[in-house]
C-alpha cells in the first residue's frame, strides 16, 4: 500500500538528539516504513525555545535543514527529496516532502523564494505562538491572518506552496479560506465535535475545507482525541469526518515524533499496519482505504 503522512517532527528531533535516519530510537526511521512506500512530509519546526541557542531564526532553520539534507544524501537509495506528488506512484524510493511549521521564519516575501529554492512545498502558517503571518489556535489571539500573511500566501499560490492551517487559530482559518485560490492543508488535526480542542476543526470548518477541495490529517496525539484514546478512538475522529462526506478530503498526519505519548495500540510508524488491518476488518472498500491512505493528499500536494 501507498502512504501519505502529512506530518511529523522526526527531523528537529534527529538533529536534536544526534539520530540517524536509517535506524533510531524515534518513531519515525526507514526500518519502520518497510511495509509501505511512503510520501513523508518532515516538519523543520521553528521551536521558540530552541530558537534562543541560535543567534537567528534562519541559522536554527539551516542547522536542521542541513542535518536532514545529510541523512537524505546517505540513504538516497531508499529515500528521495520531492516537491511534488506527480511521481510518487511511479517512484522507485520513498520520498521526503518539506514543510516549514511556523511563520515565524517569514520576516519577508524574498524568505519565501528562499524555501522554494530548498523545495520546501508546504508552510504551517502558525505553531503555538503567532507570528507576523498570522495568530495561533494556543495564543487566544483574535487578529487572524495579517496583511503581511496576505501578501505571503498570495506569493505560496503563485507558486503551488501550499498553505497548511493546523495551528491556526479560528479567525485565521476562515481568513485564508476566504482568500486562498488553492486547496489547503489542515495537515495534523482531528474533530473538535469529539474532542473539544482549540487545535482540532468544527464540523463547519470541516465543510468549508471540503469546499475548498482541500485535505485534514488526522492527528495521533492523545490530547486531540480524547480521554483513554485508542487506535479505536481514531478510527472515530476519521469515521466522523466520513460522516460529513469527508471521503475525498481526509487522510493522515500524525504528528510522530512531535508527541510525549500516543494512542493505546500505536506505538510507532510501523503501526500503520494495524490501521490497515483495522480499515480491512471494518470493511472498507479498496477505494477508500485508497484515497485516506494516499490519493486524497496527493491532489493537495500535486
Amino acid at each position: 500500500m501507498f502512504l501519505i503522512d502529512a506530518h511529523n517532527d522526526t527531523a528537529y528531533r534527529m538533529y536534536f538528539e544526534k539520530q540517524p535516519l536509517d535506524t533510531n530510537n524515534l518513531q519515525i526511521d526507514l526500518q519502520k516504513q518497510k511495509s509501505f512506500r511512503t510520501l513523508l512530509l518532515f516538519a523543520i519546526f521553528m521551536d521558540p525555545e530552541k530558537l534562543q541557542e541560535f543567534s537567528t531564526p534562519l541559522d536554527y532553520f539551516s542547522a536542521i535543514y542541513e542535518n536532514f539534507s545529510k541523512e537524505l544524501r546517505k540513504n538516497s537509495q531508499i529515500l528521495q527529496f520531492t516537491r511534488s506528488s506527480k511521481d510518487f506512484l511511479l517512484s522507485n524510493t520513498n520520498q521526503a516532502m518539506l514543510t516549514l511549521e511556523g511563520g515565524s521564519l517569514i520576516d519577508s516575501l524574498e524568505l519565501v523564494d528562499y524555501l522554494l529554492e530548498k523545495q520546501f512545498k508546504v508552510i504551517t502558517l502558525t505553531w503555538n505562538d503567532s507570528n507576523r503571518l498570522a495568530t495561533s489556535a494556543a495564543s487566544g489571539d483574535s487578529g487572524g491572518l495579517s496583511s503581511f500573511g496576505c501578501e505571503v500566501l498570495r506569493k505560496m499560490n503563485d507558486s503551488k506552496m501550499v498553505a497548511d492551517l493546523s495551528h491556526a487559530s479560528d479567525k485565521t482559518f476562515w481568513d485564508v479560506l476566504q482568500k486562498t485560490t488553492r486547496p489547503v492543508l489542515v495537515s495534523h488535526s482531528n474533530s473538535r465535535a469529539l474532542c473539544n480542542h482549540p487545535r482540532n476543526i468544527t464540523d463547519d470548518m470541516f465543510r468549508a475545507l471540503m469546499e475548498n477541495k482541500g485535505v485534514l490529517g488526522i492527528n495521533f496525539y492523545p490530547p486531540f482525541l480524547g480521554e483513554e484514546a485508542s487506535l479505536e478512538t481514531i478510527f472515530s475522529h476519521m469515521e466522523h469526518f466520513l460522516m460529513l462526506g469527508g471521503e475525498n478530503h481526509v487522510g493522515f498526519g500524525s504528528d510522530f515524533d512531535g508527541v510525549d505519548c500516543l494512542p493505546y495500540g500505536i506505538t510507532d510508524f510501523s503501526s500503520y499496519e494495524a490501521i490497515l488491518s483495522e480499515m480491512k476488518r471494518r470493511g472498507y472498500s479498496q477505494s477508500l482505504m485508497e484515497k485516506i491512505f494516499y490519493k486524497n493528499m496527493m491532489r493537495v500536494l500535486e
